[in-house]
Order: C-alpha cells, then sequence, then structure tokens
C-alpha cells in the first residue's frame, strides 16, 4: 500500500465502489488516484459486459460523454495561445448565420416573448457557459427549438451543415452573458475548432492531443478491432440493470461519425485519461511533451463566472465556481478538499479531479445511468485518506 494513504480509506473506497454496484447505480466500474507521481490507489469492481461476464480493467474502453469537454476545451485553449481565436471573438465571426437566432423568453403566464440578440455570443461564453444556447433535454421554448434543430438534421450532417440548421431553427433561453447554463456551447466550440484549423475535431485532438500523450485508445468512436473492449452501457430501473443498445449508446461509438462532438463523444480508457490528467496536473505538460503553458492551465482552472452568473451556477452550494470548462473549488463548504482542485464528469457516471496542491489526479470510469454521484461521493474519503 502507498505511504501517502490510509489503509482505512482503502477499504472505505472498495466499500463505496462495491456498494454503487449492489445497488444498481452501475455494473461496475474503476478507480485510479495519482499522488506525488506513484498510484496510490487503484481498485476495478464488476462487469463491463454482466451477461458475458467480462470483468472491467484498465484497458476497458468507456463512453467519457461530458468528461469529453476538459479535453475539446484543452484543444481550444491551444489555439488561444496562438493567436487564432480570442475569448472576445463573437460567434458570428466563424459562423455569421448565429446572428439571427432568436432569444425566446417565457413569461410568468406561460407566454413566449421572442427578443432579438443584443449581441451574438463570445468565445468567452461559450466555454463559460453563459451563452445561453441550451442542450435540448428540457422542456423550455428553447431547448425544444434546439431538439427540433437536430431533429431536422441528417444523419450525414457534417459541423458547418449542423451549426447552420442549429442558427436557422434555434433559439437561445436568455441573452448572452445573462446567466449559467448547461448546454451546446461546447459541441459549438468544436466546430469552431474544425472551422479555424480546416480539419476535423477528431484529427486535431489526435494530432495535438492524443499522439503527444500516447493517448492511443481515445478518439470518437471505436475501431472494429477495439469493439470487444467497449463497456457495455446499462440503465438501472426497478432494481435491475438492462442493457443499453440503441443505436445512440452503441452503433454510434462504433463507426466515424460525420459529426464530432466536443461536448460528449469521446471514448477513452482509465490508462489514456490518466495520462490527460497528469498532463494537467503539471501545468500543461507530460513526459516531455508540452500541450499548454502552465498559465493557461492556470486560466482554466480559475472561476471565470459574475455573480449573476454564479446564481444560476448548480455547483456553487458544494463550493465551486466554473472555468475553462470544469469546475474549480472555491471554498470548503462541503469538501473536505482543496481549494483550487478542478475536474468535471460525465453523463453516465465518470469523474475527474485534478489538485495541484496535493500533487494528485483522480480518474473513475463507469457506464450507467441514470446519473448517480459515485464519483462526488468518494471525495471526502479520499481526502480523508491523505496523509
Amino acid at each position: 500500500m502507498s505511504k501517502s494513504f490510509r489503509e482505512i480509506s482503502v477499504s472505505a473506497l472498495n466499500q463505496r465502489l462495491e456498494k454503487a454496484r449492489q445497488d444498481k447505480q452501475t455494473a461496475g466500474g474503476i478507480l485510479r488516484i495519482i499522488r506525488r507521481g506513484e498510484v496510490c490507489y487503484e481498485h476495478a469492481v464488476g462487469y463491463a459486459n454482466v451477461e458475458a461476464g467480462t470483468p472491467i480493467t484498465r484497458k476497458s474502453i468507456f463512453r467519457l460523454y461530458s468528461m469529453t469537454k476538459p479535453v475539446t476545451m484543452t484543444a481550444l485553449m491551444q489555439l488561444y495561445e496562438r493567436g487564432l481565436i480570442s475569448p472576445e471573438d463573437p460567434l458570428t465571426k466563424f459562423y455569421p448565420e448565429v446572428s439571427h437566432m432568436p432569444v425566446a423568453i417565457e413569461e410568468a403566464d406561460g407566454s413566449v416573448r421572442y427578443e432579438k440578440q443584443k449581441r451574438p455570443p463570445t468565445i468567452r461564453e461559450l466555454y463559460t457557459m453563459t451563452s445561453g444556447i441550451p442542450y435540448g433535454g428540457d422542456d423550455s421554448v428553447a431547448a425544444r427549438k434546439i431538439r427540433d434543430a437536430f431533429d431536422l438534421a441528417p444523419e450525414t450532417a457534417n459541423a458547418d451543415e449542423l451549426m447552420h440548421t442549429l442558427a436557422t431553427e434555434g433559439a437561445l433561453c436568455f441573452q448572452p452573458g445573462e446567466k449559467w447554463m448547461y448546454g451546446f456551447s461546447h459541441d459549438i466550440l468544436g466546430a469552431v475548432i474544425a472551422k479555424v484549423t480546416g480539419m476535423r475535431l477528431g484529427e486535431y485532438m489526435r494530432k495535438n492531443i492524443f499522439e503527444p500523450l500516447s493517448m492511443n485508445d481515445t478518439g470518437f468512436f471505436v475501431p472494429k478491432e477495439k469493439h470487444s473492449r467497449l463497456v457495455t452501457a446499462y440503465e438501472g430501473k426497478d432494481g435491475e440493470l438492462r442493457p443499453m443498445t440503441e443505436p445512440e449508446y452503441l452503433d454510434h461509438f462504433l463507426q466515424d461519425a460525420p459529426f464530432h462532438s466536443g461536448g460528449g463523444g469521446l471514448t477513452s480508457t482509465l490508462d489514456d485519461y490518466a495520462k490527460f490528467c497528469q498532463m494537467l496536473l503539471y501545468g500543461g505538460e507530460y513526459q516531455g511533451e508540452r500541450l499548454l503553458s502552465a498559465k493557461t492551465v492556470q486560466m482554466m482552472a480559475s472561476n471565470q463566472l459574475n455573480d449573476a452568473q454564479m446564481a444560476s451556477f448548480g455547483w456553487r452550494d458544494r463550493g465551486y465556481g466554473y472555468g475553462v470548462g470544469m469546475r474549480t473549488l472555491l471554498s470548503k463548504r462541503m469538501l473536505n478538499g482543496s481549494v483550487g482542485e478542478f475536474g468535471w464528469d460525465g453523463m453516465m457516471g465518470c469523474w475527474m479531479a485534478v489538485d495541484p496542491q496535493e500533487d494528485m489526479t483522480l480518474v473513475y470510469l463507469q457506464n450507467a445511468m441514470p446519473y448517480a454521484t459515485v464519483g462526488w461521493s468518494m471525495m471526502p474519503i479520499i481526502y480523508g485518506g491523505l496523509v
């Protein structure tokens, strides 16, 4: 056992992971903690495929969903460092048709009033999720219009074609910069990266992030020779786990799609994503490969929200602010952690954290729905175990 982690906490983490499996929050998961340059904890429970009895291993491939976002933001900040993108750039610089998207204001009496944009969203408002462009998952008018826009776009639509449909058929839910709202902003930034570089998002990431870090099992689809390593996604319902075999959870990840989702499309392994986290921990450099400057990583991990935007940020009550695509701990209101710890998570339960103060990273991977706070629930145990 590592000298930087208490034995009682090792037992508590093992039990927490096993409880998640027994409670059908997941079919299985794997957690790695690296501190002071050594793996001080690693443990896997459960199965990559329950029906086949295939165990989860460090080589199992998981759908990252929103844990794609920190990777996309790394790509974006590389372009920022090269002077190719500015936080102040309006989105209309890259997609002029966005200027026509209305702002759908829902009144207290249930009526809807449409306003023109006072100004277009900026790159900064996109990377801080204050653009006003929502996801299509709720019942707001703007979300429904975003959802309808995606339904109208053909499956063969590339990034530019999808952006055109989104701009002509979608709507904002508030004026840019007014609030924080989780939404489609980082997918849009993925399209901007492709536009600026002249490369597909996955191609740019491969050349500028994955190959330098030797992240050989990370990408926007799983190649045929690795299909057997993709874990089965499960849905917990009525005390049982159901394999999710719908195309959007399976086939979508087995073949290259015309549109690479910068907000949630990557697949990866424990080994690969741990390298990415170590790069962030070491200020943008890993094993002699520098992806970003230390100053830029500090910017990414710094709170970017003003008071009005913080009021609508869901992690505020846990003591967090929001940086460039990641939460960042501002106060120890609900966590015995370090101010400055930063990271993010994903729809199927993946979780990552980077703590420069403790020289520590952690990566937890699972693929199950509905979203369960397994990663967050392990944080007090992890910090309680540090010596």
